[in-house]
């Protein structure tokens, strides 16, 4: 008999699995029999297994108490909010400097805009660099 189980790495990675198990095994003892079978086959592979379950909507539900798009929309507001604030910062710090400096400071905006421009762009491409060498790494070790 072939069921499909439910699988939550420690990674809070999961998948669905079919798992063989004999015809013979009693319906109460089915989900017992195939998360040993997956633990076993993980263990082989040296994986780490936090929750298996034979799938089920409600139980699939329960493993994740907190809906993802809502921290997602939260996470979205922030950086909006973040990114406003710094930007009527920096629009009232230019403001006040062209105020009380007459513009000898516009050379240094132009300096800084464009270190800050590099920073951010080397920053990004070694995170992108960073995280592609270790997924190559993690695909290896497997």
């Amino acid at each position: 008999m072939q069921i499909e189980m439910f699988v939550v790495f420690q990674d809070n990675t999961w998948t669905t699995l079919k798992v063989d198990i004999p015809d013979d095994t009693p319906k109460e003892k089915i989900e017992e029999v195939a998360s040993k079978i997956l633990l076993d086959d993980f263990g082989k592979k040296g994986m780490n297994v936090e929750f298996i379950s034979i799938k089920d909507n409600k139980k699939q539900r329960a493993v994740f108490p907190i809906d993802v798009s809502e921290v997602t929309k939260l996470g979205q507001h922030a950086i909006r909010y973040l990114t406003l604030i710094v930007m009527v910062y920096v629009f009232g710090t230019m403001v006040v400097l062209i105020y009380t400096k007459r513009g000898e400071f516009i050379d240094q905006i132009f300096t800084w805009s464009i270190v800050g421009f590099w920073t951010f762009f080397f920053g990004y491409f070694g995170t992108m660099i960073a995280q592609e060498v270790l997924e190559t790494l993690i695909k290896r070790k497997k």
